[in-house]
């Protein structure tokens, strides 16, 4: 069997610790999300600022040789750090603070403010990448992309939700476990999803599907302080989240 959104795993589920922060964080804010699975080669660590944005992301241990910043001002959010090809990599938004090109990707919103479509050329590879939305939840992404020397290939990723509700936090947007949002710029790309997913469902001919069920811990408080994925109902990935009040 092939694990073809591999990427979105690769680039989704990591493990995250407290770190401290010289800024005040907001109260009951994020402060860390931590990733860990079999499919990365360790863990990445999130930082959040006192405004609850990403701010640092460090590979394998907290403060690491591999990181990543992040700058955000109010037309554009940069990345630089030692895992960076462009350095800055830029992403500017639109007058509704969400993102609307980045590098060789442009992004498009529907009326009702959800991300709709993601077109990215590379060389002779163009990749259409359109999201669908019901009942305020992300319900598919179907991608699409075409080759100038090969067949063109495709896939699908459905997702279905519990009854829990999300909270609006952005660690809990559906988009920050696929490539696309990459843990850290679900905040800028449109409306999020208002309830928690509890299946992923990905798609690609030939091969069979591959599930994924969501699972989630919370603590005393009720805040969802871990996500358990277990990816084609084999492969472990976790996500630990803490908080900036007890």
């Amino acid at each position: 069997m092939r694990y073809f959104p591999l990427l979105a795993a690769l680039i989704g589920f990591l493990l995250s610790s407290c770190s401290s922060d010289e800024t005040p964080l907001p109260e009951c804010g994020i402060a860390t999300v931590t990733y860990q699975s079999t499919l990365l080669m360790g863990p990445e660590y999130h930082t959040y600022d006192s405004k609850g944005r990403v701010k640092r992301i460090d590979i394998n241990d907290r403060k690491s040789e591999y990181y990543e910043e992040y700058s955000y001002e109010a037309d554009r959010i940069s990345v630089t750090g030692t895992t960076v090809n462009e350095d800055p990599y830029v992403y500017f938004l639109d007058e509704n603070g969400r993102i609307k090109k980045a590098f060789n990707s442009t992004y498009s919103y529907d009326t009702e403010g959800y991300l709709s479509e993601i077109y990215s050329v590379r060389g002779e590879q163009y990749t259409r990448v359109t999201f669908t939305y019901v009942d305020g939840n992300l319900h598919s992404i179907h991608t699409i992309a075409t080759y100038a020397t090969r067949q063109p290939s495709e896939y699908t990723q459905v997702f279905e939700y519990s009854e829990e509700l999300a909270e609006g936090l952005v660690a809990l947007n559906p988009l920050n476990d696929t490539e696309h949002g990459r843990g850290v710029l679900g905040n800028y790309l449109g409306k999020a999803s208002k309830n928690l997913v509890a299946k992923k469902i990905s798609s690609e001919a030939p091969w069979e599907d591959q599930v994924t069920p969501y699972t989630y811990t919370r603590d005393e408080l009720g805040r969802v302080i871990s996500v358990h994925r277990l990816i084609d109902n084999i492969i472990p990935a976790e996500k630990f989240i803490t908080y900036s009040c007890f």
